[in-house]
């Protein structure tokens, strides 16, 4: 399944570009759009450690796969996606960033890296005049693309009051970047110190680009399941002068609340019963967009993996390409991301260290078994 990647039209002079994925896990999420895309790219390698999931990936593909950045034909490859854990959180996806950027092959390269991996990488591509990218992913995601959008035009042409986000540790710095867009940028910036730690969840108040934001993060991991056990992705809540902006869920729906304004009679009662008023045709909750199948209904999570992720990987595989092809290497798009990167860093300081938890699958419990358990009462 692909998708209309905008005005990113594949080159005909430079032709499908080949590339290699390093990574087996999230990297099939890669694979999969790149499968999708083949008159941008092809998939010609697999980069991994060589166990028998990383073989059996690159077989389901018909590439070879290889156990180390020395092992590549060099000569043979123009792009290289890097889906390993970087070293903030205690992986090598920055050493493998910085050695194949030394064999002058762009990088795009999974989120999070420190500060400084992000300057050392920026710096070799750069030297070499090539395009390194860090991917944060989560903005590409049709809902809170939907979410972005709306919330620029809200910028534009309202007044933004404040901010309410929920998120996981695990998505922090996604969750800076969407603020990042739909607000113009961060700075300036500020955290107060942790105001209360409520369940699972830590508070912390503070400021972005001038709008108020409370923090609610769930500041845990589980080492035995780090990818596992978020109570939640991301929530955000954006209240302006003229109605309030939700989005309800990574995945989720982004609704849209007018204000609510009752107007008066000319004696000065509310006037809550005259069906004339403009304000009272207004539908409470508005949907503005949600994640739906071509047939209208509501996504299944094995869409979210199978079709709504790959599509918003295709997304920054199309940019990726047009910095290849166009030789742009977007200094702003540098300096956004750098900042990003401090602003996450900055708040994640006042967390402070997550805390662990041990924790087994949560039980599955779906609407119809909760309306049952409503009907036994």
């Amino acid at each position: 399944m692909s998708i209309n990647v905008s005005s990113i039209a594949p080159s005909k002079e430079a032709g499908p570009l080949r590339i290699v994925v390093c990574g087996t896990t999230f990297g099939r999420i890669y694979m999969k759009a790149i499968a999708a895309m083949p008159t941008y790219f092809r998939l010609v390698g697999i980069v991994a450690r060589g166990s028998t999931h990383s073989k059996n990936v690159a077989a389901s593909y018909g590439v070879p796969l290889y156990k180390g950045i020395n092992e590549l034909p060099t000569r043979e490859i123009d792009a290289a996606c890097v889906v390993v854990r970087a070293g903030v959180v205690g992986g090598v996806g920055a050493d493998l960033a910085l050695a194949l950027l030394k064999k002058r092959i762009p990088v795009l390269q999974e989120h999070p890296l420190h500060l400084y991996e992000i300057s050392q990488c920026l710096q070799a591509a750069n030297a070499a005049k090539i395009p390194w990218s860090m991917n944060s992913f989560y903005p590409d995601v049709s809902s809170v693309r939907g979410f972005i959008r709306y919330a620029k035009v809200l910028r534009k042409h309202h007044e933004l009051r404040s901010l309410m986000v929920t998120c996981s540790v695990h998505v922090l710095y996604p969750l800076i970047d969407i603020l990042s867009e739909s607000l113009g940028g961060l700075r300036p910036w500020s955290f107060s110190e942790v105001l209360a730690k409520q369940g699972p969840f830590t508070l912390v108040a503070g400021g972005l680009a001038g709008i108020p934001i409370t923090f609610e993060i769930q500041n845990q991991m589980a080492p035995n399941d780090p990818d596992n056990h978020t109570e939640v992705l991301h929530r955000i809540t954006l209240t302006t002068d003229v109605g309030t902006l939700l989005l309800t869920d990574t995945h989720g729906s982004v609704l849209w609340t007018p204000r609510l304004h009752v107007p008066r009679d000319k004696a000065g009662q509310l006037d809550m019963f005259n069906s004339e008023h403009a304000m009272m045709a207004q539908t409470v909750m508005q949907t503005a967009c949600t994640m739906q199948h071509e047939d209208g209904a509501n996504i299944r999570y094995s869409s979210v993996f199978e079709q709504q992720w790959p599509l918003a990987m295709q997304r920054a595989l199309a940019r990726f390409y047009q910095q290849i092809v166009t030789g742009k290497r977007e200094i702003s798009r540098q300096q956004t991301m750098l900042s990003a990167c401090q602003c996450w860093q900055d708040l994640s300081r006042v967390l402070g260290p997550v805390t662990i938890i041990e924790q087994t699958p949560p039980r599955l419990v779906g609407l119809s078994q909760l309306e049952a358990l409503c009907d036994e009462q």
